[in-house]
């Protein structure tokens, strides 16, 4: 049922969700972050060059608002 209806979110809305290779976001929202998207996966691969030995931490924080609803800021760590 659930797989059912995360196929309809898309069809109807464009929002995929629980994806692994895809950014769980809405289908209206995409289009505003997919620029930062692309920067984030091209400066991480260009790092990636750079670096003599592989990342064992990400320290990310993010603080942003999209329209006119406030988000709140986010950290995460892996």
């Amino acid at each position: 049922m659930l797989i059912a209806e995360q196929i309809c979110d898309f069809l109807k809305k464009g929002t995929i969700r629980n994806s692994v290779n895809f950014p769980s976001v809405s289908g209206e929202l995409l289009p505003i972050l997919k620029p930062f998207l692309t920067l984030g996966e091209r400066l991480g691969a260009f790092h990636g060059q750079l670096l003599r030995n592989p990342v064992r931490e990400l320290k990310v924080t993010t603080s942003a608002r999209s329209g006119n609803s406030p988000r709140p800021r986010s950290r995460f760590r892996c």
